[in-house]
């Protein structure tokens, strides 16, 4: 019964308690159907405990909307309760006890309406639940395993308590419709958003204290898990560097939502300023760019006193790193200066970088600038806080008008300065004498000071001295400075540096080739105040498309230059790069352009670094736009690089027309079964001449079209150059040729010319020499007393022109430069010599011919003049014979002569020789004994003997019948190169065929004087001729000495074989030797002949036999020789015979019958094998008796 009477009293205050809701709805003036709407909604029904389970929100059930925070909520239990009605605005609030997330929390509730008048409902409670917890409760209604975003991992709260909230409305108190999570707490390792973002503002620390506003999306996305927001804000200043700190970091995140992490925050720059910034994260790129407004005004900044910073955007851009690093701060904000009036606003742009922000640049623009500003002079004392006395002379000379703009920066780079800088859009020249306008006049020679209006640009260093101020004025107003030019505009560029410096920067339009082209270039010179003249260099503006007309050519950018004088200029020069059409649209190439003449009508163009490995005639076709009439421009191929040079007139480098330099593959013209036509393969012949394989060579080739005329442009010509050495024998080496080939007309055969450059090593020997009181000038070390041998290169140049079906040619030229000292002879210097070469196809030298002219001096002797060379060469050129001739210019005696060759004094026999009649001299010098002359030096001249040379002349050739002549032919050999130079000999040739008797003959001799010493020695060389009975002639080569009396035995071999000797058919002698002895005293009996005798070699058998004998006295017709053997040897009398039947031979009678023999063929069907036929027998056996016809016997009457 109390139970019931309980119950009964809670209902009774219940009813009073929503009664007196009603009539304070009433009272509180709330609307009828807000009324009717709340006391229909809400319901609180009467029992143990109470539930409001019956209110609708937007027409869906209390628990149903909460279902969304609290999944399996179907009522929500109140204890405790408390009820607030507010009427404005309308709310009605509950307090209470209830159980969430299996979880007793004390919480409010509101009920509200909406901006459509929908009632809404909103919940705050507080919680012990972690942040993943709390994400599990709310979604604990999945089908699926809950799992906790990484965003929410990391987080926990500081006291184990946040607040929640919720909101089936839109932003009820700054509340957004959702439910909201806030509350301190620390953020550890384990978060993302602890390794991301955070670690670049706070590296070193594990954990942070942040505040927490999380937010899940309930009642406004379908998927609310996909829409979770996490922002994080750490309060407090955090030190970024010296300069920055920043404050309240904020981080943002969100759950698949598509968008980047957001930074914000504030920013304070010294304690100056605060800029409130925001921006996003992303740990893929290198910065992170906030922008943001600044917040105040800035006045005086970085102690500019003259500037004040109104109102502005900011923009930071972070360097990505740990930790973050300030990149730069740039600011654009509404300014007020000093120099314009109150009311007006300039625009201020400032930017900070570097590492602690040092690195400032200000600009303050549009300041309009009042009569009070209107000279350098007036501005000067508030940029500088100097005064005005300070200004530089020459800034006296200009006046300020119009707008400024000012630049502070505290750095330098390539586009700002350190210091300040003032431009002024309107300034004029006011000093007539200022030497601004004797530089202006430079350029211009009308230039006054009202002419232009000019851009001044003033920078003054930080310090402010006058050292390192410029400033420049530049003139933006075209003008015609000439004929065929323009001035676009021009800037005159003044440094003060302990001195003026003016410098002219100009853009100009120029119009060349009568007007047809236009250049557009930008080009800048010094100004010298003591000079008229000018030199510019600048680059080329536009794109040159087909320049000249020549429409494969397209230049792009380059270098110009040009010379004022007086305000005039008569050439360009441009180096720019270019595109050739037929070549390649991307590779760029070289080209070098000279533009002259009195209307720049006169042009030259040098191309290079033009990348075309292709036939020449492609190159051709790609110039002229069709191809070429010559085939051997299909077998010549360029390599690597090539060079073109055009020009339209005869210029000093360039002939008229285009001309391509080129390195080139030769290559040989093959058909398979056609001959080659001469004509296509004339350059590869020509070169073939040279060497048997043209085609591993490089060439160079200068090829020439003649496109302006008035020549056809079929007239080619080209020259094909090779300069790699090589070898045509081992001693003649080719160093470089060329091959020219002109072409006059469409279907002419071309002319061809071969030329080149030779080098023939000519092997060299020194003579050994050795210093004498006489001071000869030596070649060699003195006392040294071996020969040298080494090499001289003799350089040559010959040419040719060849036939297009020659199998030979002949090359003819001379060498190039002196031959000095040849051979050691240090008397003697070739200047002039003259060469003919005879080659074959392929690369075969068949011959080669020297002969030239020289200089000989001989100090000592006082003889000097020129000389006649003809020259053999022999050995691969190894072996050289050189012939020297000297005519009517001889005054030296032989002793002077030996003394200046050798150096030494010889014997003095040699004064025995008298040379000074002589006129003609003929020298031969050799290298070797070869080409019929001794090695050395040797000497034919016409002299006198006297004394001891004279008398055993005398006593040498008295078997001579012919009285000697007083004058000699005489032949003096000096064996420079030999370890013995004084070795001298002197040849005297005797007359030809001395007859001794009438069957013996000297048919050449020579008497050979030793003259090495004063012991004079003679000796006799000839050659015999005897003609003996029963024998062939007979030639034997005599040599010996004559001793003191003049008896003299010579001797010496037969020449050839003693073939049937005494008549004896195969009777030959080999080995034959004799010997023939003179005296005086045999005279009067023998023809001075004192013995004759012979020895011969024979073999019979395997024994030798030798023979001796003599010629008998007194004509030595008859001769005698007997054989034998050694002692111990023996003869086979078989052998003998066998040799004697060698030497006579005899046949029988029968062995000399002469027979035919006839051979039959067996194997035939008729016969018996004697006859092969009945008319063989016939003719063989005759008629037979049994087949003979009796005669028919006639009788007459």
């Amino acid at each position: 019964e109390k139970t019931k009477a309980a119950k009964r009293e809670m209902r009774l205050y219940q009813l009073v308690l929503l009664i007196g809701v009603l009539f304070a709805c009433v009272d509180l003036g709330l609307t009828q159907g807000n009324q009717v709407q709340i006391l229909k909604d809400i319901s609180i029904s009467v029992g143990g405990n109470s539930v409001i389970n019956g209110t609708t929100i937007n027409n869906v059930p209390l628990y149903n909307q909460l279902q969304q925070a609290f999944p399996n909520t179907s009522s929500l239990p109140l204890y405790n309760f408390n009820i607030t009605l507010q009427t404005s605005p309308p709310e009605l609030l509950i307090a209470a006890t209830t159980s969430l997330w299996s979880q007793w929390v004390k919480f409010s509730l509101v009920f509200y309406f909406d901006s459509s008048s929908s009632l809404q409902v909103a919940m705050t409670f507080a919680t012990n639940y972690s942040i993943p917890s709390i994400y599990q409760h709310v979604f604990s209604s999945a089908k699926h395993p809950v799992v906790v975003p990484s965003l929410l991992r990391g987080l926990t709260a500081v006291s184990d308590v946040v607040q929640v909230e919720l909101n089936t409305g839109n932003n009820y108190k700054a509340v957004p419709q959702g439910l909201t999570v806030y509350g301190a707490v620390v953020l550890d390792a384990t978060s993302p958003l602890r390794t991301g973002p955070f670690s670049l503002f706070q590296p070193g620390t594990e954990s942070i204290k942040v505040m927490l506003d999380l937010f899940i999306p309930l009642w406004v996305s379908a998927n609310p898990a996909d829409g979770i927001t996490v922002s994080l804000t750490e309060v407090g200043a955090i030190k970024i560097n010296s300069a920055v700190q920043l404050l309240n970091l904020t981080i943002q995140a969100c759950t698949n939502c598509g968008k980047p992490i957001s930074i914000s925050g504030g920013f304070n720059y010294k304690n100056e300023i605060q800029f409130l910034v925001s921006g996003y994260y992303s740990a893929q790129s290198s910065t992170i760019g906030l922008s943001g407004s600044m917040v105040g005004v800035w006045s005086r900044p970085l102690s500019i006193h003259w500037l004040t910073i109104l109102s502005g955007s900011a923009k930071l851009i972070l360097n990505v790193g740990t930790p973050a690093s300030i990149d730069s701060i740039t600011i654009i904000a509404n300014s007020v200066e000093t120099f314009t009036s109150p009311h007006q606003t300039t625009t201020t742009t400032l930017s900070m970088t570097g590492p602690d922000l040092e690195d400032i640049l200000i600009q303050v623009s549009g300041i309009q600038l009042t009569h009070n500003y209107r000279s350098i002079s007036s501005i000067w004392p508030q940029l500088t806080n100097k005064s005005a006395t300070t200004i530089p002379t020459v800034l006296h000379d200009v006046s300020l008008h119009e707008t400024a703009t000012i630049t502070v920066s505290t750095y330098s780079n390539g586009v700002v300065k350190e210091g300040i800088t003032l431009q002024v859009t309107a300034v004029h020249i006011v000093n007539a004498k200022s030497p601004l306008l004797a530089a202006a006049q430079t350029l211009y020679k009308p230039t006054t000071t009202e002419s232009f209006t000019y851009i001044l640009t003033l920078y003054i260093p930080i310090d402010t001295s006058s050292s390192g101020i410029t400033f420049t004025l530049a003139e933006i107003t075209p003008f015609r400075l000439s004929k065929h030019s323009f001035c676009d505009s021009y800037t005159l560029i003044v440094a003060i540096n302990g001195g003026l410096s003016i410098s002219i920067n100009t853009q100009l339009s120029i119009n060349i080739n009568h007007g047809s082209d236009v250049l557009n270039v930008s080009v800048s010179g010094v100004w010298n105040s003591a000079s008229d003249n000018v030199d510019f260099t600048g680059s080329l503006q536009d794109v040159w498309v087909r320049p000249f007309g020549i429409k494969w050519l397209t230049i792009n950018t380059g270098v110009v230059k040009l010379s004022f004088t007086n305000g005039l200029f008569n050439q360009i020069s441009l180096q720019a790069a270019a595109i050739m059409s037929f070549i390649s649209k991307t590779q760029a190439v070289n080209i070098e352009l000279i533009v002259a003449g009195a209307d720049f009508d006169e042009w030259d163009i040098s191309i290079t670094n033009i990348p075309f490995g292709h036939p020449i005639s492609d190159f051709y076709t790609g110039i002229l736009d069709r191809p070429p009439t010559v085939r051997s421009l299909h077998h010549i191929t360029t390599s690597g690089n090539c060079g073109i040079s055009i020009a339209n007139y005869d210029s000093p480098n360039t002939p008229r027309g285009l001309t391509l330099t080129a390195n080139i593959l030769l290559q040989k013209v093959t058909r398979s079964g056609i001959k080659t036509n001469a004509a296509e393969d004339s350059v590869y012949r020509a070169a073939q001449f040279l060497n048997p394989h043209p085609e591993n060579f490089d060439y160079n080739i200068n090829f020439f079209i003649p496109i302006f005329g008035p020549q056809s442009i079929y007239d080619i010509s080209f020259t094909l150059s090779e300069t790699g050495a090589f070898h045509i024998t081992k001693n003649f080496l080719c160093n470089s040729f060329e091959i020219d080939l002109s072409l006059n007309g469409a279907t002419a055969l071309p002319i061809i010319t071969l030329s080149g450059q030779f080098t023939l090593n000519v092997k060299q020997r020194h003579p050994t020499l050795q210093t004498t009181q006489f001071s000869v000038p030596l070649l060699t070390a003195a006392g040294e007393q071996s020969s040298l041998k080494d090499v001289t290169p003799l350089q040559f140049s010959a040419s040719t022109t060849i036939n297009a079906v020659s199998d030979s040619i002949s090359l003819s030229g001379s060498m190039t430069g002196n031959w000095n000292n040849p051979f050691g002879a240090h008397w003697l210097t070739i200047s002039h010599l003259s060469v003919s070469l005879e080659l074959i196809s392929p690369g075969v030298l068949q011959t080669i011919d020297l002969s030239g002219t020289g200089e000989f001096n001989f100090p000592k002797s006082k003889s000097s003049g020129s000389v006649t060379l003809t020259f053999d060469l022999s050995n691969d050129f190894s072996d050289v014979t050189m012939i020297a001739s000297i005519q009517n210019q001889w005054n030296s005696s032989a002793t002077n002569f030996i003394r200046a060759v050798v150096g030494r004094e010889p014997s003095r026999l040699i004064n025995e020789m008298d040379w000074s009649s002589s006129v003609n001299i003929l020298l031969a010098l050799s290298t070797c004994s070869c080409n019929s002359v001794q090695e050395g030096l040797t000497i034919n001249v016409q002299g006198q003997l006297t004394g001891t040379l004279a008398k055993r002349y005398k006593q040498s050739t008295y078997f001579v019948k012919s009285p000697p002549a007083e004058t000699l032919d005489l032949q003096l050999n000096v064996p420079i190169f030999s370890a013995d130079p004084l070795g001298i000999n002197m040849y005297i040739q005797l007359q030809d065929n001395i007859k001794l008797t009438k069957d013996l003959t000297f048919e050449s001799s020579t008497l050979t004087f030793d003259l090495a010493t004063d012991d004079l020695s003679v000796s006799l060389q000839t050659q015999f001729l005897g003609q003996f009975k029963k024998n062939p002639p007979l030639q034997f080569y005599f040599s010996g000495s004559f001793s003191a009396d003049g008896s003299i035995l010579i001797s010496g071999a037969m020449m050839g074989t003693w073939t049937n000797a005494f008549g004896f058919h195969g009777f030959n002698l080999s080995n034959v030797i004799g010997e023939l002895g003179f005296n005086p005293a045999m005279c009067v009996v023998s023809a001075c002949i004192s013995d004759f005798g012979f020895g011969a070699g024979f073999s019979i058998g395997h024994t030798a036999i030798n023979f001796d004998g003599n010629a008998a006295a007194p004509d030595y017709e008859d001769i005698f020789l007997q054989g034998s053997i050694k002692v111990g040897l023996h003869l086979n009398v078989l052998d003998v015979c066998t040799e004697w039947n060698n030497l006579n031979p005899v046949s029988p009678a029968w062995q000399l019958e002469k027979i035919n023999l006839k051979f039959i063929d067996t194997s035939s069907k008729f016969g018996h094998g004697r006859f092969q036929t009945a008319d063989e027998k016939h003719k063989f056996l005759g008629t037979l008796k049994r087949n003979a016809v009796a005669p028919v016997s006639t009788s007459t009457s």
